[in-house]
């Protein structure tokens, strides 16, 4: 049986499974007229646009020629998925910008929405913004201004934000003011990315246990103003913190030990004992950390060590079992390093080097 003969619940599931890989979907529905008509709609689950282009062949699409295709569309990215720059964002014509109010407003059933564009344009669109739908994710590389804040309130079904620009002063009031007065107000957020600077307010209005920090290198080395207010905000966070990232590029070297340093240096309360050595283990004496991983990208690039490489640190370390691990933290329930699970126990067949 061809591909294309298969019955249409698989074929539609496969497309189902594919739906974040639009390439892929593109693929299944050029086989035939028959696969177009049944996963066509699949392209729109999830769209990423980058370029003038695309944004005006969507909103035309959503706005004018298949206006239906609306209902299918559950994620909506436009500009990149990290921007840490304000030239990395996608700046859209002026004229764009109403057409991107009209699609949003169109939108039932979105939940994923990313808006990685300039301060203007994202003024503009979000300004007595009014829509259908309920976000789960809501990304952005903007200032939390007036905007931007009645917006969010009236989102309180978002549980996690990426709020990938710090804050002026100006906005800091704001937000202070905002968290204060609108409990609607992140009222269901449980994971938040962001500068220092913005997750400090936040977590000490809201119960958030999941903070990814967005590129605090200029801040850990040199002046900690930011910095130092964050990790006094941890002591005062109304729920513990019980996952902590940290995004930096890689060529500043290991921000996240020196982040550690700075915690131990504050000796607060959340954390027994913290050591910057990364040979003794005790970095990992966190009240209440399960997981521990470590992951290192190189110039795009995932580090992918032989599981060999890793066993033998791992027996130098006297830390080839899980329970070695625990007698740091006893909480541990897994360790991964570059991809190399640490095991409960060793197998009597296991052949270490």
């Amino acid at each position: 049986m061809s591909f294309a003969k298969l019955p249409s619940e698989i074929l539609y599931k496969i497309g189902q499974i594919m739906t974040y890989d639009s390439h892929s979907v593109s693929s299944l529905c050029i086989v035939n007229k028959w696969t177009h008509q049944l996963l066509d709609t699949l392209l729109y689950r999830s769209v990423k646009l980058g370029s003038n282009h695309s944004v005006s062949s969507f909103c035309d699409t959503i706005t004018s020629i298949k206006p239906h295709y609306s209902k299918y569309v559950v994620t909506l990215q436009i500009g990149p998925e990290w921007c840490f720059d304000i030239d990395e964002g996608y700046r859209p014509q002026r004229d764009f910008v109403p057409q991107i109010r009209r699609v949003l407003q169109s939108l039932i059933h979105l939940k994923h929405l990313s808006l990685s564009t300039t301060q203007n344009a994202l003024d503009e669109i979000l300004a007595d913004l009014n829509v259908q739908f309920q976000l789960d994710t809501f990304v952005h590389y903007g200032q939390l201004a007036k905007h931007m804040l009645r917006f969010l309130e009236g989102q309180p079904s978002i549980t996690r934000l990426g709020c990938h620009l710090s804050m002026t002063w100006i906005n800091e009031t704001l937000l202070l003011d905002a968290l204060k007065s609108k409990p609607n107000l992140f009222k269901n957020l449980k994971e938040l990315e962001s500068p220092p600077r913005v997750a400090t307010h936040i977590i000490s209005a809201r119960p958030i246990p999941n903070v990814t920090l967005i590129e605090p290198a200029d801040l850990l080395y040199g002046c900690n103003k930011e910095i130092d207010p964050f990790i006094d905000s941890l002591t005062h966070a109304m729920v513990p913190i019980t996952r902590l990232c940290i995004t930096a590029d890689a060529r500043t070297g290991n921000v996240w030990t020196e982040f550690v340093r700075l915690l131990s240096q504050s000796w607060r309360p959340v954390l027994e004992r913290v050591c910057m050595s990364l040979d003794s283990c005790s970095f990992l004496w966190f009240e209440a950390l399960e997981k521990f991983e470590m992951i290192l990208v190189v110039d795009g690039l995932r580090y992918n060590p032989p599981p060999s490489e890793i066993i033998s640190w791992l027996i130098r370390e006297r830390m080839t079992r899980l329970s070695s691990w625990r007698k740091h933290n006893h909480m541990l329930r897994s360790v991964i390093l570059h991809g190399y699970v640490v095991p409960e126990v060793i197998c009597q067949g296991s052949v270490l080097p």
